[in-house]
């Protein structure tokens, strides 16, 4: 969770120094927008994940472990989120699964090392 932290403020602080003084389009705009918009969410998060462990924790109130879930499931689809802001900051890359032809398939199914 820190090294999640510490990467987006990198990513974010990085934006910044490396975009000073240039004009920014519309999608690095949005970018950077979203990318401290997601980490705030993730600061706060994490700020209510501990609150509510220590309730849990020390002091067993009601719902305080199911308010935990709640913040770590924020943590994770922030960080998801933060991620996925890739799709602006390259717009013009494109990243494609494919699947070689079927003669290279089966060459290299039959060749795969035995595991015993």
């Amino acid at each position: 969770m820190i090294c999640s932290l510490c990467y987006m403020l990198a990513t974010i602080k990085l934006n910044g120094i490396l975009n000073a003084g240039q004009e920014l389009s519309e999608k690095q705009r949005l970018s950077i927008k979203w990318k401290k918009i997601l980490f705030a969410v993730s600061i706060l998060s994490t700020v209510g994940l501990l609150v509510f462990f220590a309730k849990h924790r020390f002091y067993c109130h009601d719902l305080a472990f199911s308010w935990f879930a709640f913040f770590e499931y924020l943590i994770a689809i922030a960080n998801m989120l933060f991620h996925f802001t890739i799709i602006w900051d390259f717009p013009s890359q494109f990243m494609m699964i494919v699947q070689g032809p079927r003669e290279n398939l089966a060459q290299y199914l039959s060749n795969r090392p035995k595991v015993d």
